[in-house]
């Protein structure tokens, strides 16, 4: 505001109005803009890096970034992600850079980064760029994936062993099948051959198939395709029976050694059921073994 005198002695104030509504509202909104990113930033759920594109120099951290690398604000910004050794394949970053020089942005990007502590970890990165001070600067969100990526793989292997049993269930159904008629024939022959050489080969065919069903039983009970037939057993004598089973599958560098209560007595049970829970337990106990012990294992059962 200026005050004017003219010569013949008027004085007349000039006044200049400018109308900056528009500009007031747009600070305005910066200043709510720059609060909530700034709450996202230090509040967000994920770790959240903003650095340099070219040099990858960190510029800011959040708590995230924090909690789940184990290095401190202090010890990040100011420093490039080379200098503190969080990319395993430092060759990773560089083409993370050309794509997002080349399309302004990175979705979903599997990477695998080394923690302060050793520990190297899967994440999934998202990462844009930014202008800052005029500078092109990057801000990545990077997401923990790791028990997730080792539950999918659990999940692939459940499914894979899922899809094995029933290969084996249906072979061992249209075995079981054929041994139906290998054993109704083989005690036929028993009976109409006479005592000598031959009635022992047929023993042995049908003893061999008998053997064999017993098996095909167990992949049956294996892939749940068995139909349940609990009777009275001697728990100890079916323990022994599955020595034979147990040697080939624990392995040759554990010796098994049957310590069977004679006071065990009987139980209910479908057999092949009950020698799966044996072997079961053979098979849990050989992984709990340490190497150096592995030599020996015993199996003791009891009332």
């Amino acid at each position: 505001m200026n005050r004017i005198e003219y010569p013949e002695g008027d004085k007349t104030v000039c006044v200049a109005i400018r109308e900056i509504s528009d500009r007031k509202h747009a600070e305005r909104n910066l200043r709510i803009s720059e609060e909530k990113f700034s709450k996202a930033f230090r509040a967000g759920p994920d770790a959240i890096v903003i650095s340099t594109l070219d040099d990858g120099r960190i510029l800011d951290v959040n708590y995230n970034f924090i909690r789940m690398t184990g290095f401190a604000r202090g010890e990040s910004v100011g420093r490039t992600s080379v200098d503190l050794g969080i990319w395993l394949n430092p060759k990773e970053r560089d083409q993370m850079v050309e794509l997002v020089k080349r399309d302004g942005e990175v979705r979903d990007l599997e990477v695998r980064f080394s923690l302060k502590s050793g520990e190297v970890r899967n994440f999934q990165m998202s990462a844009h760029t930014i202008e800052l001070e005029g500078a092109t600067c990057l801000i990545s969100i990077l997401r923990d994936v790791t028990e997730r990526r080792a539950l999918e793989e659990q999940l692939r292997q459940a499914q894979k062993m899922e899809a094995v049993g029933r290969l084996a269930g249906g072979v061992a159904h249209d075995f079981n099948n054929l041994l139906v008629g290998i054993l109704g024939y083989s005690e036929l022959l028993k009976k109409k051959v006479p005592p000598g050489d031959l009635q022992r080969m047929t023993e042995e065919i049908n003893s061999a198939a008998i053997r064999a069903r017993d098996l095909t039983s167990r992949l049956l009970a294996l892939s749940r395709r068995q139909v349940l037939q609990p009777r009275v057993l001697d728990f100890n004598a079916l323990v022994r029976q599955t020595e034979s089973s147990l040697c080939p599958v624990i392995g040759e560098d554990i010796h098994v050694e049957m310590r069977l209560d004679s006071a065990a007595g009987s139980v209910k049970a479908d057999p092949a059921q009950l020698e799966q829970v044996v072997l079961n337990l053979a098979l849990n106990a050989r992984e709990a073994m340490p190497m150096a012990a592995r030599w020996q294992w015993k199996l003791a059962t009891s009332r």
